[in-house]
């Protein structure tokens, strides 16, 4: 790189990590553009697409990928790069499958590369991301071991912290997944879309455990949020009724009944 393309790197990566990545993907696409050696043009490429991705700008991402992929040769770092940001962009794209298994090899392809101290904090992303697909596939007794080890390593990663809670829910460790997920609830990088997954498995969880208030108290929080379509609604307002019945509230009850009845199913 050139002195000044560093300057504009170090640029782009302030503006990636303050959440401005479309400002950061403008930058490095003009740098991209006056570039003339090929594998510094996949280089920027790859960061260009890594900052596409996170702004959910998928359709956008896939030609500088494939662009990468052409440019990059043989340099192992960079193709490294190439094939964590398309497992990234499956991810994105719902297709859990297909980035758990390049992950997987990228794992054992390129331990030469993930071996580096300078690539530490991209191999803790990995086995991150490793956990997280796994969860997603409904293996949360294989995904257990892997998140709890990435949540041993960066306890304040808002998405491990959800998914452990989420794991543990599904395996019966109703306590654990309270913790985890009101841990999860008070980062403020948490999704949105895991937001409200994460109240109604917390309220699910009290609720099976007996805790109605507590269940009531969580649904009226999602409730006021709103019921988005990662939510079950004719389960949520079953949850309300069973435990306002349970508490002797029986007009609470009736009514909260009466709107999962209400539900198209």
């Amino acid at each position: 790189m050139t002195v000044n393309h560093t300057n504009e790197l170090a640029e782009s990566t302030r503006l990636r990590e303050a959440g401005q990545t479309q400002q950061a993907a403008a930058l490095l696409a003009r740098v991209r553009k006056e570039s003339n050696d090929p594998v510094e043009t996949a280089f920027l490429a790859l960061m260009e697409a890594n900052c596409l991705i996170l702004a959910g700008d998928l359709r956008r991402a896939r030609p500088l990928l494939d662009e990468a992929e052409r440019l990059a040769g043989k340099d192992r770092e960079v193709r490294f790069g190439i094939e964590h940001e398309t497992a990234r962009l499956e991810g994105a794209e719902a297709k859990p499958a297909l980035a758990l298994k390049r992950t997987l090899r990228i794992l054992q392809e390129f331990k030469d590369v993930l071996s580096g101290p300078d690539y530490k904090t991209r191999l803790d992303e990995l086995n991150a991301e490793r956990a997280m697909l796994l969860a997603e596939m409904g293996q949360y007794e294989a995904a257990m071991p892997h998140l709890l080890a990435s949540h041993a390593t960066d306890p304040d990663r808002a998405d491990v912290t959800y998914y452990l809670g989420e794991a543990c829910f599904r395996i019966g460790r109703l306590e654990d997944a309270i913790s985890h997920l009101t841990q999860a609830l008070k980062q403020s990088d948490l999704p949105p879309v895991l937001r409200s997954r994460a109240q109604y498995f917390i309220a699910y969880s009290n609720y099976k455990i007996g805790a109605y208030a507590q269940a009531i108290s969580w649904l009226q929080k999602l409730e006021t949020d709103g019921l988005d379509a990662e939510v079950p609604k004719e389960s949520v307002y079953e949850m309300f009724a069973d435990s306002f019945a349970k508490l002797g509230m029986h007009a609470e009850a009736d009514r909260y009944k009466h709107l999962a009845q209400s539900c198209d199913g």
